[in-house]
């Protein structure tokens, strides 16, 4: 029987007047535009596309209003000939009302902006109507309105469906009632027919025409600006303004439509976010109904909890397009209402709270757990699982064992607070909540089983956790076990296979597993990280508005830090006739002190020489730094003395006709000849001449520099023509520049092309557009890259020496160039003073001269060091023969390139700070690549053992099972084969795969030559079958792992790396500098392609180091 009869309800009469006032408004729009369409586009007329928009615009919420009140007076004709309960009469009552609502507030609307008076409104009054019209507060609360129709779309088409069909059948009232005439424009038109709709089409309604409320005026907009484009432009124009200049008239009515979109188009955005949320809330309690999980509230609970773990939320197995996953916070929210009512509750707007309850405790817990401030919950609530706090959900569930805090922990998406691991744990404990009925007393098992596949699915992409995966899940654990126990017997096996794919994770550990050790750097690199965190906190605390003294600390531990690593551990030669020397203690203590710091905690800072010379950081800084230093100091160098000292040196060589014509050769740059020093400074010069270096100093600059170089060669000359003419001849005395100046020669590479400058060695990356590489490589092999230093166990003084300042990189020794300028200039020092350039008339200009001849020539050669070419000025005779030279003692690194040269400084270390920035992450990427192959060889390894102990485990349970008469011979075998087996596992883990090889050939052959390999059916024996299979698996296994040593190591030096090289079978071509360069605008992921391609390639073939004779001449300056 129906809930209620209609009383005094006529579903025809009301169709019929809905119908009749909806054809009267389509009547009089449709005899709008019939008018409006005579003259389109006449003078002062607009588009008929503009007029044709415009009466769509009208017409859209005209038929929409007629269409909600069909739909009310089909629920009322439902409700009151159907059976329909208390709260299905409730629910349409409430749509009913919304209904009533909307048009109320239409009518009002059409009431206070009517768009259509007549047929001669024109169309530009219509369009400042509905301008008007989506003014009104009004207009968006019927949209608001509109809308929440949508809400309760669900539950209206869900009494419907239950109803209707029945209706359809045999109820005539009802019929009628759907039964309309088609809302064509004309209602007049004599074949105009009849429609029949049901209550499911009607309330998609809503949905469908809020977004038409914008689209209608789109439509206008569009069609106004075609108008305005026309070619010839349109003759439309205002009164006031001058014929065909129509843009202010149409920007008149733009502005108009303007104004409807910009408040219409938000509002929607707004409304179907809300809808959505609201959709997804509705769905949850469909759902519910449809699955008839009983109406108990530990069933819904239950049947809820574990439809939000069903969803995999932030796992692999999410499936990101379901609606219930895309708005998993309206989906939670709704849940947490249904289900747990004393928690949670909505608020007048419907939204989201958390009930204070009687116990605060509780209260402040979940907004803390959920990640809610207390502090300003007027706002609405957010329910994100990132935000969810793991610590105190776990509290909550602890405090009242209610799984829900679990779920809701299970929900949060990996990250660093969040781990793999906890993840995974979250799963455990929700499996073993399922096995407690914490989560309903059914589907238990199947209910655990699907946490255990989550838990494998985080494994898969975090291998980290697939031990403990299996240690909870596998087969043999008490979860597993238990899964596959109440699966059906023709599924366990299936089951127990899927369980066991991580069995191998337990043998990670014990096959030496990688460890990602920390990233090793230089000293070097350790300091530049150091300086640049210290230079910005200094200027943070600069401006801010803190205590002098604190900003006066600050500063002063910069520059602490700068003269650090400058200067390194400050060393001095001691006795030259002993091994010993001498430590600057102070400076030792504060490298350690610095190289402490908690900032470096995250990188292995490694002292090894090999590690610090082949830091191409500190080489890059000292080339920038010899370039800043001649920027900014060639214009103090007088231009008159620099040529007078050439010309003194020239003269002082005069009497050696061919070693003149040889200097004019070479600063000429047609020098002919054989010598390779001969060859770098003709090099040298001509690279300044043509501008390809020094391109920023003007024409007299470079010419200063060019004097500068000229002069270094001919300090050179002299000193080969006329050594023994020259003062401080220890070159053949010295033992530092004899058998313990540790210079090894790199033999045969002559064909190394390298267009760096400085220090820079050929495989160091450095950018295109950087000072620190040039145009054209060299014609020969380039200082930098001719020698390294000797590591062959022998005791080397100056080895020992430069490496133990910790920031010095070897290039050719203990400079032999500086010491030629220095015995030159002591001649002059000595002579008359007519020879004299005045470059000895002090100490001040000794060091002027001597900081950018030093610059020069490391950037223009790289032969040098700054220690290298610098240590010279510290040696005893050096210093005993320039005694009269008041503060020439004073000279050193520091006064040469720390004091009075702040701005090339500051630059240099900048510009060197970016540099370590780049390479320290390309390292690192090295370094992971390194340790994914590695990982992937043990990941192998570990995945062979698995089914190796699995085989023996599962032929030792057989035997077990075995009858008596069998159970022996069988027992003979396990005891031959299980010691053989764990020796061939002990063998795997340590990575030799050809040795477990062979320990299993041997078991087979065993078990051949004692057993047999055939039993009495003629089929293969057992225990040879699984000795056979665990050799097969071996056997793969050593296909899969790579024979070759992977030799790319940043850390290698240069020697080392071409010996490894020529081990290779393909010698290689010369590569391209632009493989060397960092990329412009930081892309770094392209140095690091660019890096690998080239070392992958880098195969010089070439033959063992020569020893250089003891007293050669330094030939590489």
């Amino acid at each position: 029987m129906p809930k209620r009869r209609l009383n005094n309800y006529f579903p025809n009469q009301e169709k019929q007047r809905i119908q009749d006032a909806l054809d009267q408004k389509l009547i009089q729009i449709e005899a709008w535009g019939r008018e409006q369409l005579k003259q389109p586009g006449a003078k002062n007329h607009l588009s008929s596309g503009v007029i044709h928009a415009t009466k769509e615009a009208v017409v859209v919420p005209e038929r929409v209003n007629a269409d909600m009140q069909h739909l009310k007076n089909m629920l009322i004709t439902l409700s009151g000939n159907s059976p329909i309960t208390d709260n299905e009469q409730k629910i349409i009552d409430k749509y009913i009302e919304k209904i009533d609502k909307l048009v109320g507030l239409y009518a009002d609307l059409n009431e206070h902006h009517p768009l259509i008076n007549d047929k001669n409104t024109s169309p530009e009054e219509v369009i400042r109507g509905l301008n008007q019209k989506y003014n009104d507060p009004k207009f968006y609360e019927m949209m608001e309105t509109l809308a929440s129709l949508e809400f309760d779309k669900e539950r209206i088409n869900s009494i419907a469906a239950k109803y209707e069909d029945a209706l359809k059948r045999k109820n005539a009232a009802y019929n009628e009632a759907r039964t309309i005439l088609t809302p064509i424009s004309n209602p007049e038109n004599p074949a105009r027919g009849t429609q029949t709709r049901d209550i499911a089409f009607l309330t998609s309604m809503p949905m469908q025409n809020l977004p038409r409320v914008s689209m209608v005026i789109r439509a206008i907009d569009e069609q106004i600006k075609k108008f305005r484009d026309t070619d010839p432009a349109p003759d439309y124009y205002v009164e006031q303004q001058a014929p065909n200049n129509p843009n202010a008239a149409i920007a008149d009515l733009l502005t108009q439509t303007a104004g409807c979109l910009e408040r219409s188009g938000p509002k929607n955005s707004e409304l179907q976010k809300k809808i959505g949320e609201k959709t997804v809330a509705n769905q949850a309690e469909a759902l519910y109904s449809s699955k008839g999980s009983g109406s108990s509230a530990e069933q819904k609970q239950a049947f809820f909890l574990r439809e939000i773990l069903n969803l995999n939320l932030n796992t692999p197995k999410a499936n990101t397009d379901e609606a219930r996953v895309k708005d998993f916070p309206a989906y939670l929210g709704a849940v947490l209402v249904k289900c747990f009512p004393e928690t949670f509750g909505l608020n007048a707007k419907e939204e989201l709270l958390i009930k204070a309850g009687a116990n605060a405790a509780d209260y402040i817990n979940i907004h803390n757990a959920l990640g809610i401030p207390i502090i300003g919950e007027t706002d609405k609530i957010q329910l994100n699982p990132a935000q969810f706090d793991a610590a105190a959900l776990d509290e909550l569930y602890n405090s009242d064992q209610n799984a829900l805090w679990l779920v809701l922990k299970s929900t949060k998406p990996i990250d660093a607070n969040f781990t793999a691991e906890n993840k995974v744990k979250a799963y455990i404990e929700l499996a073993q909540a399922y096995k407690a009925q914490k989560i309903g007393g059914t589907e238990k098992y199947s209910g655990a089983y699907h946490m255990a596949q989550a838990a494998l699915e985080v494994a898969k992409n975090n291998p980290e956790c697939q031990e403990l995966v299996h240690n909870a899940f596998g087969p043999k654990s008490e979860l597993g076990q238990w899964i596959i126990s109440k699966h059906a017997k023709q599924e366990q096996a299936k089951i127990s296979e899927y369980l066991s794919q991580y069995s191998h994770a337990q043998y990670l550990k014990s096959v030496e597993p990688p460890s990602l050790k920390k990233q090793v750097i230089s000293p070097s690199q350790a300091l530049l990280i150091l300086i640049d965190h210290y230079q910005a906190q200094r200027n943070k605390l600069a401006a801010a508005n803190v205590d002098p003294e604190i900003v006066k600390a600050a500063v002063e531990k910069v520059a602490e830090l700068k003269k650090l690593y400058v200067l390194g551990v400050r060393v001095g030669e001691a006795d030259a006739k002993y091994k010993k020397f001498n430590i600057n203690e102070d400076d030792l203590q504060k490298m350690q002190h610095y190289l402490a710091d908690p900032l470096l905690s995250s990188y292995e800072v490694s002292k090894d020489k090999k590690v610090i010379n082949n830091d191409p950081t500190r080489r890059y800084f000292e080339t920038h730094l010899a370039y800043e230093t001649v920027k900014n100091q060639i214009d103090s160098m007088n231009k008159d003395l620099l040529q007078t000292h050439v010309d003194k040196l020239a003269g002082a060589l005069s009497p050696k006709a061919a070693d003149v014509k040889d200097c004019e050769d070479v600063f000429s740059n047609t020098y002919q000849g054989t010598s390779l020093l001969h060859k770098e400074f003709a090099n040298h010069i001509a690279k300044i001449k043509s501008k390809e270096i020094y391109s920023e100093l003007n024409e007299e600059q470079r010419e200063k520099v060019i004097l500068v170089v000229k002069s270094a060669f001919l300090g050179v000359a002299n000193a080969l023509a006329r050594g023994d003419e020259l003062p401080i001849n220890i070159y053949n005395k010295s033992r530092l520049y004899g058998d313990w100046r540790g210079k090894e020669m790199l033999k045969d590479q002559g064909s190394a092309a390298n267009a760096h400058m400085g220090l820079m060695k050929g495989f160091m990356p450095v950018a295109q557009v950087d000072i620190a590489t040039s145009m054209n490589s060299a014609p020969f092999l380039k200082p930098s890259d001719q020698a390294t230093f000797k590591d062959d166990g022998e005791y080397y003084k100056w080895v020992e020496m430069n490496f133990s300042g910790l920031v010095h990189p070897f290039s050719n020794s203990i400079s032999g160039t500086m010491l030629c300028q220095l015995r030159n200039l002591a001649e002059q020092k000595n002579g008359d003073i007519n020879n004299a350039s005045g470059i000895t008339d002090s100490a001040f200009e000794i060091e002027k001269y001597s900081r950018v001849f030093i610059a020069a020539m490391l950037y223009g050669t790289g032969g040098h060091t700054l220690n290298e070419y610098s240590f010279p000025f510290q040696l005893e005779d050096v210093q005993n023969e320039f005694a009269g030279v008041d503060g020439f003692k004073n000279i050193n690194l520091e006064t040469l390139f720390l004091d009075n040269n702040d701005a090339a400084l500051n630059n240099a270390i900048n510009q060197a700070i970016t540099y370590n920035a780049h390479f320290i992450q390309r390292q690192k990427i090295n370094q992971d690549i390194k340790f994914v192959s590695s990982y992937h060889d043990k990941l192998e390894l570990a995945q062979a053992i698995a089914p190796v102990v699995q085989k023996i485990e599962q032929y030792e349970s057989d035997v077990e099972k075995m009858l008596f008469s069998s159970h022996r011979t069988a027992s003979e075998k396990v005891d031959i084969m299980k010691p053989a087996i764990e020796q061939i596992i002990e063998v795997l883990k340590e990575g030799k795969v050809e040795d477990a090889a062979e320990l299993a050939e041997r078991l087979m052959q065993r078990l051949e030559h004692d057993y047999g390999t055939k039993g009495f059916t003629g089929s293969e024996k057992k225990s040879y079958q699984i000795a056979r299979e665990i050799h097969d698996i071996i056997s793969k296994l050593d296909n899969k792992l790579s024979k070759s040593e992977n030799i790319v190591s940043a850390n290698l030096s240069f020697k080392e790396r071409l010996q490894q090289f020529k081990t290779q079978e393909k010698p290689l071509e010369v590569i391209s500098e632009s493989d060397n360069s960092l990329p412009r605008e930081n892309n770094l992921s392209q140095v690091v392609l660019n890096f690998k391609a080239r070392i992958e390639q880098l195969k010089i073939e070439v033959d063992e180091p020569h020893e250089e004779e003891e007293n050669n001449w330094d030939v590489s300056l």
